[in-house]
């Protein structure tokens, strides 16, 4: 199932399937979507878990709001996600930045979280910094932007140059 929710305020792109076992959170990178995750994690946990995730503030179908590419921002959003939509402590699979928002909300709310699951996360800020011109964003990626946000594509050049 596939939805917008008004999450405290902002209206966000979620989706859960299977309605049994331990709550699992699949949590997208950063600058992409859940569609992305869907199709590589879900058929490795859907049988045995209820699975939630979520197109996070300013990615995928869910709009950019002042500061969301921030991971504090996202950290907060995980919080309210778990604990009004999800209702249970869960299960954190993260890919990329989606590890990282994991790993924070595990250590800033430990009894929201049963595991934390990090692929291609950083540890440290260092690891990631880098050197942007304009970045060069191709036609295919800014028609996938524009087809699923609310949100126009050089929202998503903005984002890319102010986030590191």
């Amino acid at each position: 199932m596939q939805k917008n929710i008004n999450l405290r305020g902002h209206e966000v792109f979620t989706f859960q399937w299977s309605k049994r076992g331990e709550a699992l959170v699949i949590l997208h990178g950063g600058l992409s979507h859940s569609e992305k995750v869907k199709k590589y994690l879900l058929p490795a946990v859907k049988r045995d878990f209820k699975v939630f995730a979520y197109d996070r503030t300013g990615h995928g179908r869910t709009a950019n709001q002042k500061g969301s590419i921030r991971f504090n921002f996202q950290t907060k959003e995980l919080i309210a996600f778990l604990e009004d939509v999800v209702k249970e402590p869960a299960h954190l699979i993260g890919v990329s930045d989606g590890a990282i928002i994991a790993l924070m909300a595990a250590i800033g709310r430990p009894e929201l979280v049963r595991s934390v699951v990090s692929i291609g996360g950083n540890t440290s800020a260092a690891q990631v910094r880098l050197k942007f011109g304009k970045p060069d964003v191709s036609p295919e990626a800014q028609a996938e932007h524009d087809r699923l946000s609310p949100d126009h594509a050089s929202e998503l050049i903005k984002k890319i140059t102010t986030a590191f």
